[in-house]
């Protein structure tokens, strides 16, 4: 029967004592910044703590931890093997489960540098775990300890999908329900090899596997209708990359295609795998019923970053990802995927343990339960949990002190446990059958409570209490509104709860209870939002107001919202085993020493504080045969009526405890006595005097002490031993000898008289050098591990050693005098670093020296560029060693005598890049003229200066009139501005620009020809109508040219006074501009400035304020 710490310390004061393991961990302050872990935790504290695996001594009869962060002390009642492990490997840790002396439920899994795993008291869950899990460079004695409540969850860790489609499952239904309650699941894991680097090396892989499972363990607990036990049955870890738990080896991180490889190879060639049908066949090499592969890789499923697992449902077999999470975060996770595995899908509310998104919470759905209660009822073959033992009782309560009328919620953590049965005496009700009942109790004091776990192996109960108390007393209630500002979340000890802040008062104190230890300094954290001030208050004496020394603390002003951090340290001398009011006032005003302050903006939060008083069970009444004067806690343990006699079967007047009888008188054989140790032996009593026999003879506990003899541990079977290790007995022990001077009790061939034979190079061959001693000198072996004694031509090199074959290496392997003989490459110079060697150049050796290769074709050493099979480009070299040079890769260029950039066609040469004079056109139509090119400006001076084969084009007169229109053949349409295709008869205005295919010579205007079958794009500009007429006389009469002109120009703009004239040449050059001139002055004017004109064609234009008149020029 295991009970709570209570017990237990009654037994030590009646001098029934039992070691104690205690781990230490002290404060460790740092200005270094935790990038991963502040990006996980908002609020923590690290410790120093040299853990070591083999300091926690816990066995049923050594239960007890005691755990000291810093000030604060938990007080631990465990038991190993929380989490079942049956593979056996080095260093593998302890897997504890168990509970606290107040009532919580603890799960630790311990190594050497290694704590992992929570305390739950109350409203509170705390956990510990190493900080290199977050910073991976993290020194190993480094831990880091924090809330539940303070885990930042994103919700940005997410599971593959709702349901991922399992393989066929073989299902042995049974016929009706199992008659058990308790189920063994044989679990399976296995690591990618990235987890190594992850976690340093197997160990703290392993660490880490089974820190996660062992927590995950305590959700399959008093949960379904079956509890659930998980029993590891191998643990897998590549040791390298090439031996990845994946079929076939790959680097994917598509966690689909992970997650099948996994499944294919754990479950061997043509067996399903897993379930425990044809495990065996595959490469863990046990049958398992399920199995998760952890990789630290990146996964990604459909498309989503942010997947950390992925699971078969149902099936057998799930991925994880180690994404750098908290402990809590990791163990929702995992308990995620394999629900998944027991067929549940997603759940859609948040606060259940199968929604998609990685959030931590303790929560099944209804609904969920009934689907996994199906799935495990299903599979026959599981193992009843009485198969590996009897059960160990253990259970969490939500509290260890109330206010009377208060409910206390039970939780049945019993490990192997079928059936429970509860036992409430003064609880409403009295006794349950339920996993987690819910117990109220009306009456104030002290009550015990006791699960008895039993499964067709056995029972064990366990025991705790209660104490039932009165609300504190309050010395005033706060009242007003309170604002926007407030109180968001408060942490200390067991209290850890999460608000809005809302209204001004909420009184927590029958409902949230710390349990506090005195004079002791905790971490009190408040979440805020809108305030700035904050002070609490604790009244220690219970006495209904805050106003004695030490009850109020200092004002605290802040700025800012979020999590405040202080420093709580309780009294020295508090009342104890009653609730005392914590207060919890914040403000944006001062805030009053008497704790009865009302913020107008702010929030007041009462809670208890509870200083316990270790309790003892038994029986507490006087009247009982069996009262017990040190027992507090009635446990219904009290018996009446006569005495109780012990058999005295040796006749030593000395009785044995364990068999007794009631009796008002003496029977025949008993005494009262119950203090003799062996009932078969008269000569061994409490009187008796111990001889060195192995024998109690005294029965005071020891054996053989103060007359045996001391032998020395010899481990290693050498005959001499370890002076270190000795013990006491009467003969020498198996494994021990009188001798003590082994210098190493752990090798054989370490003994004092040792003949040692050096072996520098450890190839098996001595050159002869040979020394005795006790220790193994640094590179010498004995004859046995030596092939022989001498011969060793070189004791350095443990490649050379006579018979050993010679390979090309530069050492004589076989001690023959040669080196390398036979052996040697040839190998050509490769100077230009081009992979090709020079025939010419060549040296023997081993292995290929810098500057050598195998090849000997190269046919220009000095040129990298050149080598057979390289393409020939040009550049004057022989690139591809054929013997020809820039071969089918020069370019023709054309002679420019004139250096106008326009080449003769007729003048040619073919090289790399353009030789002097010469160019890549081709289209010069006289190249020993400059100014005659394709790029020229065509002049009226007999030659085709832009060489169009079209000589002075534009230097025509202009075309005839017809009408206000240019007469040009076939016109196809007539839109201004367009570019239209002209074959023959067609009109185009003036102004219009269009797209001509000339098909004979056209003349549009002076200076502008084409040649047949030439495009050209152009504005149709004014006609001529060929000659002027005399206004005065119609009839053809021929005038002088400019009087004709000027009387056209009256005629035209109708205007006798100013008119504006202006002169272009054929570039549309302006060449004169007169703004205003009097109409009857026009033959004057232009008499005078068309003398001052080159001969030529122009255009003229005259233009009034109601009219426009054009007119070609041309002046000889």
């Amino acid at each position: 029967m295991r009970q709570a710490l209570l017990l237990f310390l009654f037994l030590s004061i009646v001098n029934i004592s039992f070691s104690q393991s205690t781990i230490i961990g002290e404060k460790y302050e740092s200005s270094e910044i935790y990038e991963n872990l502040d990006a996980n935790v908002s609020e923590y504290e690290i410790f120093s703590i040299d853990v070591k695996k083999e300091d926690v001594n816990i066995t049923s009869k050594t239960p007890f931890l005691d755990l000291y962060l810093e000030d604060l002390k938990y007080e631990l009642n465990l038991y190993t093997d929380n989490l079942t492990v049956s593979f056996e490997k080095p260093n593998m840790p302890l897997c504890l489960g168990g509970s606290t002396n107040v009532g919580g439920l603890v799960s630790l899994t311990i190594n050497d540098d290694f704590i992992f795993g929570f305390i739950k008291e109350g409203s509170a869950t705390i956990y510990i775990e190493p900080l290199r899990h977050f910073e991976k460079n993290a020194p190993r004695n480094l831990f880091v300890k924090y809330y539940v409540a303070h885990v930042i969850e994103t919700g940005e860790h997410t599971c593959g999908s709702d349901q991922v489609k399992g393989y066929k499952i073989k299902d042995d239904t049974p016929s009706k329900m199992p008659t058990t309650l308790c189920k063994i699941i044989d679990y399976a894991i296995a690591n990618t090899y990235d987890m190594v680097a992850a976690y340093t090396d197997v160990t703290g892989v392993m660490n880490f596997n089974l820190g996660v499972l062992n927590d995950v363990q305590t959700n399959y607990r008093s949960e379904f209708d079956a509890n659930l036990e998980y029993d590891v049955v191998a643990h897998f870890v590549p040791s390298s990359s090439a031996n990845d738990p994946l079929d076939p080896n790959t680097g994917t991180t598509n966690a689909s295609t992970l997650l099948s490889n996994f499944r294919n190879w754990a479950r061997g060639p043509g067996n399903a795998g897993g379930g425990n049908s044809g495990g065996a066949t595959g490469e863990f090499g046990v049958d398992y019923t399920m199995a998760g592969l952890w990789t630290d890789r990146d996964i990604v499923f459909n498309g989503n970053a942010g997947t950390v697992g992925l699971a078969y449902t149902p099936g057998w077999h799930h991925l994880l990802e180690n994404y750098g999470g908290s402990a809590p975060s990791l163990k929702s996770m995992v308990t995620h995927e394999i629900g998944h595995n027991w067929n549940a899908g997603h759940d859609s509310s948040n606060t259940n343990i199968m929604y998609p998104s990685v959030l931590i919470t303790e929560n099944w759905n209804t609904g969920t339960k009934n689907t996994i209660n199906t799935r495990v009822s299903a599979q026959g073959y599981l193992l009843d949990c009485s198969t590996i033992g009897p059960p160990v009782g253990n259970f969490f309560q939500s509290a260890i002190a109330v206010c009377t009328g208060e409910d206390i919620e039970f939780e049945d953590q019993s490990q192997y446990g079928a059936t429970r049965s509860w036992d409430f005496p003064t609880g409403s009700p009295a006794s349950s059958t339920d996993e987690k009942p819910l117990i109220t109790y009306n009456t104030a004091g002290l009550h015990y409570a006791k699960v008895t776990s039993t499964n067709s192996a056995g029972s064990d109960d366990f025991t705790n209490y209660v104490d039932i108390q009165a609300a504190p007393p309050n010395p005033c209630t706060p009242s007003g509104g309170g604002g926007s500002g407030g109180i968001t979340g408060v942490s200390i000890s067991n209290i850890s709860t999460s608000s809005t802040a809302s209204g001004i008062y909420d009184d927590f104190s029958c409902s949230d209870i710390g349990t506090m230890d005195e004079n002791t300094a905790y971490t009190l954290v408040v979440g805020v939002t809108g305030v700035s001030r904050i002070r609490y208050f604790v009244d220690y004496n219970n006495d209904g107001d805050f106003t004695d020394t030490g009850e109020a603390s200092a004002l605290f002003t802040f700025s800012g919202n979020g999590n405040l951090g202080l420093t709580l340290t309780t009294a020295t001398s508090p009342v104890t085993a009653e609730l005392l009011r914590f207060r919890i006032i914040v403000s944006t005003t001062s805030i009053g020493a008497n704790g009865c302050t009302s913020p107008s903006t702010g929030e007041v939060e009462d809670y208890s504080f509870y200083f316990d008083v270790p309790q003892v069970l038994g029986c507490t009444d006087p009247a009982a045969t069996n009262y017990d004067p040190a027992a507090t806690i009635d446990d219904g343990s009290c018996t009446y009526g006569t005495q109780t006699w012990y058999r005295d079967l040796d006749n030593d007047t000395y009785g044995d405890p364990n068999n007794s009888q009631q009796s008002a008188s003496q029977p025949t054989g008993y005494v009262l006595d119950n203090t003799d140790c062996d009932d078969n032996d008269a000569l061994i009593n409490p009187a008796a005097t111990e001889i060195c026999d192995g024998v109690d003879n005294n029965c005071d506990g020891n054996i053989d002490e103060g007359v045996t003899i001391t032998y020395y541990r010899d481990l290693d079977a050498d005959g001499f031993g370890n002076p270190g290790v000795t013990t006491q007995a009467c003969t020498p022990p198996s494994g021990f000898v009188l001798d003590n001077t082994d210098c190493d009790d752990n090798d054989p061939l370490e003994f004092p008289g040792q003949l040692w034979y050096k072996d520098a190079d450890d190839d098996g061959y001595s050159d002869g050098v040979n020394t005795t001693q006790c220790n193994r000198p640094a590179g010498y072996k004995v004859v046995a591990e030596l092939t022989a004694i001498t011969g060793d031509c070189d004791d350095d090199e443990p490649n050379a050693f006579p018979g050993n074959p010679e390979v090309c290496d530069g050492i004589d392997n076989n001690c023959d005098g040669n080196t390398d003989e036979g052996l040697l490459n040839m190998y050509f110079r490769d100077f230009d670093n081009d992979t090709y060697g020079d025939a010419n150049v060549f040296v023997q050796a081993c292995s290929q020296p810098a500057g050598y290769v195998v090849d000997n074709t190269d046919c220009d050493d000095n040129e990298p560029n050149a080598f057979p099979g390289n393409p020939e480009v040009c550049d004057g070299i022989d690139n591809n060693c054929d013997g020809n040079t820039d071969e089918g890769v020069m370019t023709t260029y054309y002679r420019d005598i004139d250096d106008d950039g326009y080449g003769d066609a007729a003048v040619t040469m073919d090289a790399c890049s353009p030789p002097s004079g010469f160019v890549l056109d081709d289209t010069d139509c006289d190249d020993l003229d400059a100014n005659v090119n394709p790029g020229a400006t065509e002049i009226c001076d007999g030659i085709d200066n832009d060489c169009d084969n079209v000589i002075d084009e534009g230097c025509a007169p202009p075309p005839p009139c017809d009408g206000t229109s240019l007469v040009i053949n076939n016109i196809t349409q007539n839109t201004y501005a367009a570019e239209i295709d002209i074959t023959s008869d067609a009109v185009a205005d003036n102004g219009q620009s269009i797209l001509f295919r000339a098909g004979n010579t056209i003349d549009l205007d002076p200076g502008f020809e084409v040649v047949a079958g030439t495009e050209f794009e152009a504005e149709i500009g004014p006609c001529d109508d060929g000659s002027f007429t005399d206004p005065t006389n119609p009839i053809n009469s021929i005038a002088d040219p400019i009087e004709a002109l000027s009387a056209a120009i009256q005629q035209k703009l109708q205007a006798s006074n100013e008119v504006q004239i202006v002169i272009f040449n054929k570039w549309g050059e302006e060449v004169f501009n007169q703004p205003k001139v009097n109409a009857t002055n026009l033959q004057t004017l232009f008499k005078s400035e068309f003398k001052g004109l080159k001969p030529g064609y122009y255009i003229l234009k005259a233009s009034s304020e109601k009219d426009e008149f054009v007119k070609s020029v041309i002046i000889d």
